[in-house]
């Protein structure tokens, strides 16, 4: 699972570089949380994309993080 954490800045580069567009920006974030989001049911983290999450590998500030289910 992929999560976006509270050190996101907001700068839109995971969103631009995600393949199958399951990042939200912070105004649509359904937890109400001021950072941005990645909808589990339509992440695939990659698979057939990217060896690795683009979303992690395009994040400047580390706020995105993959965390064993």
């Amino acid at each position: 699972m992929i999560l976006i954490t509270d050190k996101c800045e907001g700068c839109f580069s995971c969103i631009f570089e995600c393949p199958v567009n399951a990042i939200l920006d912070r105004h649509d974030n359904p937890e109400g949380k001021d950072i941005f989001f990645i909808q589990k049911d339509v992440c695939i983290e990659c698979l057939g994309y990217n060896d690795n999450p683009i979303c992690i590998d395009s994040c400047s500030f580390d706020a995105i993080i993959k965390k064993e289910s």
